[in-house]
């Protein structure tokens, strides 16, 4: 489901279309199941959520602005 969400952004040009959807998908869960085992309702776990997933898809060169 988290690549098919990938694949549409890539549809939609929010994300180059020859970035890795599968790859992409698999970090930001990871991430997510990072953050929450480790930060779990903290006040800054939502914080490093949006900052990590921005820094794996502010991928400038292929997207469209």
């Amino acid at each position: 489901m988290t690549t098919e969400y990938v694949l549409a952004e890539q549809q939609l040009q929010r994300l180059p279309a020859d970035a890795d959807a599968a790859a992409l998908a698999l970090a930001v869960v990871g991430v997510v199941h990072h953050v929450a085992l480790t930060d779990g309702t903290a006040p800054a776990a939502a914080d490093r959520i949006r900052r990590t997933v921005h820094a794996l898809t502010d991928i400038r060169s292929g997207a469209a602005s």
